[in-house]
């Protein structure tokens, strides 16, 4: 019998393909936007407008993906 957690896969994430983030901390907006596109894709399976209008429209409130989604744009507005 297999658990949960074997079964478990964690998708790529584009922060631990970025070495010069670690060593710096700080994201350019390119890669703010690289790591919204993924959380689109990866969480709701679609693009990154249509999840922005989705956030918009009150769609992803008191979502993971809601909540990240409106930090990732605050971020790149920042």
């Amino acid at each position: 019998m297999s658990t949960f957690a074997d079964r478990v896969v964690q998708a790529p994430s584009p922060l631990r393909e970025t070495p010069e983030l670690r060593r710096s901390g700080e994201l350019t907006v390119e890669q703010i936007d690289a790591i919204a596109e993924a959380t689109a894709h990866e969480l709701l399976r679609v693009s990154l407008e249509e999840a922005y209008a989705m956030l918009d429209r009150g769609d992803l409130d008191g979502t993971v993906a809601g909540d990240s989604l409106r930090s990732l744009r605050h971020l790149r507005q920042a």
